[in-house]
């Protein structure tokens, strides 16, 4: 049994995978750093052409959990893992 588990899911896209990276860009602030920090986006991580790597932008309990994925045309998929701080801290 792992203690600290990574939960993966498969989705499907409701609009094209050019709208989708440009909706989930201007929802996120870019930094290569996941820790939460207070802006009036919705994640804080990095977005390109094809993956993400994003925490929530909510101070205290943000950067918990880290949402790693891919876009494919019509489909993408997400591990959400906790952020490696917090299984130190927690361990």
């Amino acid at each position: 049994m792992k203690i600290f588990p990574e939960i993966s899911w498969q989705f499907r896209l409701i609009d094209t995978k050019e709208r989708s990276i440009n909706r989930l860009n201007r929802r996120t602030e870019y930094s290569k750093r996941l820790y939460s920090q207070y802006t009036d986006k919705s994640f804080r991580g990095e977005v390109n052409s094809t993956h993400f790597k994003l925490i929530s932008a909510s101070i205290g309990r943000g950067a918990f959990c880290v949402l790693t994925g891919n876009l494919k045309e019509k489909e993408g998929s997400v591990k959400v893992k906790i952020h490696p701080f917090f299984k130190y801290a927690l361990y």
